[in-house]
């Protein structure tokens, strides 16, 4: 399969060329070796008492992790928006970890502006309300989950 055709690029626009320059970054402090880490989770979880539900959760978990190795420094820095300036920044973090020791100026903690960074408007498995239903009944009263899945 080709990137283009992949599920980051598909689902978020992320093209070969924006993966160079974060990973151009990432180097850019001397690094010998940089790598970045793409991840969606989406789960779903349902809980039945008796054949009622009585819970339904839904939610995704996504991000993108920048390693950078140079000689037998690591540094690694992770993002949970994948909007390019964040990553560029994860990149720049992960460089500085690995190119040595530095001081680090103490900042402030600032609540930043509440967005709805992971809007869920399907289930990520495609299955219909009816068929997971249909599970659910059989399953009795227990936990179900009926979709955990990663993409990569």
């Amino acid at each position: 399969m080709k990137f283009s055709e992949s599920f980051f690029a598909v689902k978020f626009g992320i093209e070969t060329r924006d993966l160079e320059h974060y990973l151009s970054e990432a180097l850019s402090q001397g690094g010998d070796y940089a790598d970045l880490y793409f991840e969606y989770l989406a789960t779903s979880a349902i809980s039945i008492d008796e054949g009622i539900v009585k819970t339904a959760t839904q939610g995704v978990s996504l991000g993108v992790g920048v390693r950078v190795i140079a000689g037998e420094r690591t540094g690694y820095a992770y993002s949970d928006d994948l909007d390019p300036e964040r990553i560029r920044k994860a990149a720049r973090v992960a460089a500085c970890i690995a190119s040595g020791p530095s001081k680090a100026e103490k900042t402030g903690l600032h609540e930043g502006a509440k967005r709805n960074l992971y809007p869920v408007l399907t289930a990520p498995s495609g299955r219909t309300g009816q068929r997971e239903h249909m599970i659910l009944v059989s399953s009795k009263s227990m936990l179900f989950t009926p979709t955990t899945c990663v993409m990569c």
